[in-house]
């Protein structure tokens, strides 16, 4: 199996998880993570928070409101 088989059965297994279950196992522990962030609104796939307390730190990490899509960020 070459590499780029490889890696293309690596993204349908994530996906066919991420769909068909709706939670994929690291995406599980940031949701975790996030919601123990206290504030509202946040991303509605990985639960990353958009102001108060945590925005500082999810900006640095790249986890911002999108530009098309405010309910998601841009990770």
């Amino acid at each position: 199996m070459t590499s780029e088989e490889s890696k293309r059965d690596q993204s349908e297994t994530y996906w066919h998880d991420f769909l068909s279950t709706g939670e994929y196992s690291k995406n599980r522990r940031f949701r975790n993570l996030f919601a123990k962030i206290p504030t509202d609104p946040r991303c509605k796939v990985c639960n990353a928070p958009y102001h108060g307390v945590g925005s500082p730190l999810m900006r640095v990490l790249g986890r911002t409101p999108s530009n098309l899509t405010p309910d998601l960020c841009n990770w």
